[in-house]
């Protein structure tokens, strides 16, 4: 591995995997050994394999969190329990980097309660909204930022 002392490059130039540009001193790239790269490259590795561990944990937490607010707060009025019961909150990663919360529910008739009547009977969306100031909170205290 190399490093980029000084700066001289007029353009981006590639050098051994660093990337040099023009610098105050406008002098010539000079390029020195670099020791503990690989360590390096290993605890960024970690730290993102931590990071995406603790954003699971978060998006389990969420996925908890909003499917019992939904069953808590349906404004339904139940008449056999079904609805309420097939409310479901859930996660998947769906890329490398990329996790999706999702809250449903299982019945045939559930977007009708849901959309109908002015939203009056609505208990998904008013789950997220409701509960956004709790969202970000659990973001930022699993993933520490």
């Amino acid at each position: 591995m190399a490093s980029v002392v000084g700066c001289g490059a007029r353009n981006y130039r590639r050098l051994v995997g660093v990337y040099a540009r023009h610098g105050v001193s406008g002098g010539w790239a000079a390029l020195m050994p670099l020791e503990g790269m690989e360590e390096v490259k290993r605890n960024l590795r970690r730290l993102a394999d931590e990071m995406m561990e603790r954003a699971r944990q978060a998006a389990d937490e969420i996925a908890t969190l909003l499917e019992s607010w939904a069953k808590t707060n349906a404004p339904f009025k139940d008449r056999t329990g079904n609805l309420r019961q097939s409310i479901a909150g859930s996660w998947a990663q769906v890329g490398r980097d990329i996790l999706r919360v999702v809250l449903s529910a299982g019945m045939e008739y559930a977007v009708f309660v849901e959309l109908l009547h002015q939203g009056r009977y609505a208990y998904l969306w008013p789950a997220v909204a409701a509960n956004q100031e709790r969202i970000l909170h659990i973001w930022h205290t699993r993933l520490k930022l």
